[in-house]
């Protein structure tokens, strides 16, 4: 925060505070002279109506100002605790309040305060003392616009990486930085280093690595980052995406976001050791353009909700994160910035180098004051921030640490054919590739992406792994609506992902929201699904969506098929089948198919209860995670065994017939 207030205005504002609050309350002054007030004890002698805070964080040697009646110049006040003991002169200017200095050798400590004045003394209270580096030691430099200090308690931080989103700087051996910034991004941040975390205010759920510049773009201003330790070698990632909450009243979407993700993600956080921290990630997509001002709930809305949350939680910006009311892309991402900060950044958490990305460039082509444009994108990074992204890169000096980069959009997909080819996604594919070519120095690289509303992990190469992570709001909420089954694009169970890393170790799971953390897949007995989808007007329906042919989306499925949809698949992941009575292990084919609940309880359930719309952006989606067998008889039970890559099973006995409806979620 910047560090220019002047002193006199804020001891003015103290005075008329002491008189106005009720006893038990206190003021701290951000100029640097830390206001305790105080209150009037019916046995004093000394001074009355006076009151010490709990707590005072300062620096050696700042000046300190104590309020209350009577105090006189030369009282001398002691500060005792268990291991230290100081004393201080004072000096009385004023009726209402007295000043000392802060001895420059002063230590940390909970302390007794008591005021002495020749032979009589009273005792005035506890206070915690918190010792912190001298905000106002940081000098100026010619064509500096901004300036600062990086520090925890009073150790300074050199090395550490501070930008303004086009240049970058470090901190030098003082933990001073300055900026020959322009502000034009609105914005300073830092990389948090590793083994530390960005104190925030006022919850812990939004980390203080950035602060807003209010000021012309030539004008000098402080902004100063403290950082608490905290061992985060081995630690936990909750990743999420696409929410989309919009005050819908039919969807009930804000209820379900609070006793779905926020309440499974938050008990989550508070069963696990403090030894261990947890972070959590959203990539993006936390509102809905479409309804900031028809509902009157836009990205400010949003962060409204996370005041309870119980962990530090990092955001990037996804398409729907823009005003719609603007057709330009810096422009519309104006109130994300304020409400969030940085639109792209980076951080350290133990041996792992984070990266977060913006890659939705907002076209919005229509779009003016009043006027909600076609929120139309374009998928890739733009220059301003490849560059950065560039220097970010260069400084990681273990090529061989985990680098792991968040990002909306997807890099790649693998659900166009049934070669299952990882394709690049961005737009021109060329994007794609300025963005993996910078990584080829690096060994382990994950990218985590979300947009699609469905599952998919694909290995891009020997050290380039993408995750792309289904969303929270499932279909828009659209499933939890209409069936009570909150259910993906592909079938997958609206939830996230859990990242453990320990180290340069990294494993990572999906975990449905309301599921337990082994509900890994769903089985599909084809005879019953198909002889629901072979319903004329079911397929006169089907066949209205773009790129469904027919509609008839199984007709090539065998007879006593059962289609198998496990939706963290990669290729290290094993998928056995063995049938009862020959106990015979069945052959295992990969397929692009529709989830068919997904499409019972999206497609055919709004067009028969609702409002018969054709929704391509909502409709079922063909997966690359699904698995079909061939089995000699209708009626075999079949015992279906699946084990990740890292060695987990899970297990399902399947009765046929089967039945098929939400039941089956």
């Amino acid at each position: 925060m910047s560090h220019r207030l002047q002193i006199d205005i804020a001891l003015v504002a103290a005075l008329l505070m002491l008189l106005l609050l009720p006893a038990g309350c206190s003021t701290s002054d951000p100029a640097g002279e830390v206001i305790l007030p105080g209150e009037e004890e019916e046995n004093e002698v000394l001074v009355t109506h006076y009151e010490i805070a709990n707590s005072l964080t300062a620096y050696p040697s700042q000046k300190v100002t104590l309020f209350g009646r009577g105090f006189q110049d030369g009282d001398i006040l002691h500060f005792v605790d268990s291991a230290h003991r100081f004393a201080v002169s004072m000096t009385a200017s004023a009726a209402y309040h007295a000043s000392f200095i802060l001895p420059a050798e002063v230590r940390e400590g909970t302390y007794t305060l008591t005021l002495n004045r020749g032979s009589k003394s009273q005792l005035l209270g506890e206070m915690k003392l918190i010792l912190t580096l001298n905000p106002n030691a940081v000098g100026d430099k010619e064509g500096a616009t901004i300036k600062g200090i990086v520090y925890s308690g009073v150790t300074p931080l050199p090395g550490v990486r501070v930008s303004d989103g086009v240049i970058t700087t470090t901190t030098d051996a003082n933990g001073h930085y300055w900026l020959n910034s322009r502000k034009e991004k609105g914005y300073v941040f830092l990389s948090l280093p590793s083994g530390y975390e960005a104190e925030s205010a006022p919850t812990r759920s939004l980390p203080g690595f950035w602060h807003t510049t209010e000021n012309d773009a030539g004008k000098l201003e402080q902004h100063n980052f403290h950082l608490v330790k905290r061992d985060n070698k081995r630690h936990t990632l909750i990743v999420g995406s696409d929410i989309h909450v919009s005050a819908g009243k039919l969807n009930k979407d804000i209820e379900r976001f609070k006793t779905g993700f926020l309440a499974e993600a938050g008990t989550f956080v508070n069963s696990r050791s403090t030894d261990q921290p947890v972070y959590t990630f959203i990539l993006g997509d936390m509102s809905h353009d479409l309804y900031w001002y028809s509902n009157q709930f836009d990205i400010f809305s949003y962060k409204s909700l996370l005041e309870n949350y119980p962990s530090p939680l990092f955001h990037i910006m996804g398409n729907h994160d823009n005003d719609p009311y603007i057709a330009n892309d810096q422009q519309a991402e104006h109130a994300y910035r304020r409400a969030f900060g940085p639109t792209y950044y980076s951080h350290n958490m133990g041996e792992v180098h984070y990266i977060m990305l913006d890659n939705s460039v907002y076209v919005n082509k229509g779009g003016s004051q009043g006027v909600v444009g076609d929120r139309s994108i374009q998928q890739y990074i733009d220059p301003v921030q490849l560059q950065w992204l560039k220097e970010d890169l260069a400084a990681i000096a273990d090529k061989n640490a985990p680098l792991i980069i968040g990002m909306h959009c997807p890099a790649y997909s693998n659900n166009r054919d049934t070669t299952f080819t990882n394709q690049p996604a961005f737009e021109p594919a060329s994007k794609t590739s300025e963005l993996t070519g910078l990584l080829h120095e690096f060994t382990q690289v994950h990218l985590l992406s979300g947009h699609i509303h469905h599952n998919a992990n694909m290995v891009i190469s020997d050290q380039l792994f993408e995750h792309n992570v289904a969303s929270i709001c499932e279909t828009w909420w659209w499933g939890g609506r209409l069936t009570e089954t909150p259910i993906c694009k592909d079938g997958t169970p609206a939830g996230y992902a859990l990242y453990e890393i320990n180290g340069k170790e990294i494993s990572w799971k999906y975990k449905s929201i309301g599921k337990e953390a082994d509900k890994q897949f769903r089985s599909y007995d084809m005879n019953t699904v198909k002889a629901l989808f072979e319903n004329p007007e079911i397929i006169a329906l089907l066949a209205r969506y773009s790129n469904r042919g027919d509609g008839r989306d199984y007709k090539n499925v065998a007879d006593d098929a059962v289609l198998i949809n496990v939706w963290n698949y990669d290729p290290q992941w094993d998928i056995t089948v063995t049938e009862a009575g020959s106990m015979k292990k069945l052959p295992v084919k990969r397929v692009l198919l529709r989830d068919p609940l997904h499409t019972y309880c999206y497609e055919i359930q709004r067009w028969n209860r609702v409002d018969k719309t054709i929704s391509n952006s909502h409709a079922s989606t063909p997966s690359a995670h699904m698995f079909i067998v061939e089995t000699d008889s209708p009626n075999s039970t079949l015992e279906i065994t699946v084990t990740d890559r890292f060695g987990a099973v899970y297990k399902e006995t399947m009765r046929r017939p089967g039945k098929f409806d939400p039941s089956l979620f």
